[in-house]
């Protein structure tokens, strides 16, 4: 096992995004740095339900949980 790249992360929010349209929205926020596109993925709740959530991945090179943790 192993955390996904950077790459994986953004190729599996865009096939989020396009398998529901409605709800999931993939957008760049900005650029790194480095040159490279920071996206932000976007999930509306459903009406009425418990709330909403924000998972920040990425943040740190070191802290790779946080994209698996929003894809999971």
């Amino acid at each position: 096992m192993r955390y996904p790249t950077p790459h994986e992360l953004a190729l599996a929010g865009r096939a989020l995004a396009d398998e529901h349209p409605g709800r999931v929205r993939l957008r760049q926020a900005g650029v790194s740095r480095g040159g490279r596109p920071l996206w932000l993925l976007s999930v509306d709740g459903q009406r009425g339900g418990p709330g909403e959530v924000l998972v920040v991945a990425g943040a740190h090179a070191n802290e790779p949980v946080g994209g698996a943790t929003a894809l999971d």
